[in-house]
């Protein structure tokens, strides 16, 4: 199965970041003639990549649960993300004790938990901050990503560039010990590329099946 013009739009995005930030060549000792330059520069792909990789994964969120909406909306069909959207996030529908009144009876009971569950999912898509498993099962889980789909490298490896990240993006350079390796950080970014071809396609199958 094909990638996503999404996931290719990241990996341009990535080889971009890689010639205006990464030396043309690296050093296999990584000497470099301006180091403080250089640190700087890898620094600044490795977080402008990490934010690639969280704009990615969040917009494919949205687009998902967009698309159950829309059927929602539009037809009243339970799509599989709809059911884990409502398994997770929405609010439960209880009972009436009477439909005298005010009281709503039960479809338009369903109704509102749906439109709310829309509402506060996609509030937690922009209230998103990392790429983290924390981060990544707030936004995937509530469309029943499989664990398939994750692999078993997937997490731990976001996990470990996103404290990187943190590490480098949040202290000054000064306060920052470790020193960082174009090459290695280059790496580190295309190896969790594969990583994600495998969500990818699952990603593709999800929005074709939902319609």
């Amino acid at each position: 199965m094909p990638n996503s013009r999404r996931w290719g739009h990241l990996k341009r995005e990535v080889e971009m970041l890689r010639r205006h930030f990464l030396p043309a060549a690296f050093d296999p000792l990584g000497s470099y003639a301006n180091s403080i330059r250089v640190q700087a520069r890898t620094r600044a792909f490795l977080v402008l990549s990490h934010a690639e990789i969280e704009i990615y994964l969040e917009e494919w969120a949205k687009d998902i649960a967009r698309t159950a909406e829309t059927l929602w909306t539009t037809s009243k069909r339970v799509t599989t993300p709809l059911a884990f959207l409502l398994a997770t996030v929405a609010d439960r529908v209880g009972i009436p004790q009477t439909l005298q009144g005010s009281s709503k009876d039960s479809p338009q009971r369903l109704e509102d938990a749906a439109t709310s569950l829309f509402e506060k999912y996609y509030k937690q898509i922009r209230d998103n901050h990392g790429i983290k498993e924390k981060n990544v099962l707030s936004l995937l889980a509530p469309l029943g990503v499989p664990a398939t789909a994750l692999g078993t490298t997937l997490l731990p490896d976001l996990d470990t560039l996103g404290t990187i990240r943190g590490k480098h993006a949040h202290g000054s350079a000064r306060s920052v010990q470790s020193v960082l390796d174009p090459e290695t950080e280059y790496n580190r970014i295309k190896d969790l590329l594969r990583e994600l071809v495998v969500l990818d396609q699952w990603f593709v199958r999800c929005k074709r099946s939902t319609r």
